[in-house]
């Protein structure tokens, strides 16, 4: 077990992601005893259930921001300049950003007209900012192979898709599946910060209890 590291990074990640699940599986088990809570917001109805739903979102946000930030790699080694720069642009974005403040603006701001549940707003949001760090790390780990393996496999008569499907990136998963295991773990933790959302929703809710007229 010693010379396989990436065996125990497999198992935190896969660990990480059957917690998730169980409190899933958990939470739809209370809701058939728990009524869901409506909160109505200026720009729409905004419907989340506290229990389990940052679970969920969780898991969608890091398959999703996986799949990101594997498309971010494919684009950084494409060659083509414009997608280079685009994809340096998404992640500094995205690292300079407060999450909160992207959840509230695309909540608020741009979909605001909209009649869009808010849980698809949070699994966007956390796609876009596990995406960015997810590909960040995996181009690390990716860029840090040698490049001799990659020219070895050229001259073998391998495409360069080929050489990155087969030999450069096992050997780059290896090594960026702990700290990928590590960045979801932390993801399931930020989720919490849907609950945000509801901070101008709750004057609103207040009211409605002291000044019932306001409903009419």
């Amino acid at each position: 077990m010693r010379g396989r590291p990436h065996l125990y990074r497999a198992l935190a990640l896969a660990c990480a992601l059957l917690c998730a699940l169980a409190e899933c599986v958990a939470a739809v088990e209370a809701g058939k005893t728990l009524p869901e809570q409506d909160w109505d917001a200026p720009n729409g109805t905004l419907r989340f259930v506290t229990s389990g739903v940052t679970a969920l979102i969780s898991v969608c946000a890091g398959a999703l921001g996986t799949l990101l930030g594997y498309a971010c790699v494919l684009a950084r080694r494409s060659g083509v300049r414009w997608l280079g720069r685009l994809v340096d642009a998404y992640q500094a974005l995205m690292g300079s950003v407060p999450l909160v403040a992207v959840l509230m603006v695309l909540f608020y701001v741009v979909f605001g007209p909209i009649d869009i549940a808010g849980e698809l707003v949070a699994v966007l949001v956390f796609t876009l900012a596990f995406g960015s760090t997810a590909g960040t790390t995996m181009w690390t780990a990716v860029d840090g192979i040698d490049a001799i393996q990659e020219e070895s496999g050229l001259a073998l008569g391998y495409t360069r898709a080929q050489v990155f499907r087969k030999i450069v990136f096992p050997q780059a998963r290896q090594q960026f599946m702990g700290q990928l295991a590590g960045q979801f773990v932390s993801l399931v933790k930020d989720t919490a910060i849907v609950l945000d959302v509801h901070i101008c929703d709750d004057t609103c809710n207040v009211l409605d209890i002291v000044l019932p007229e306001n409903n009419h």
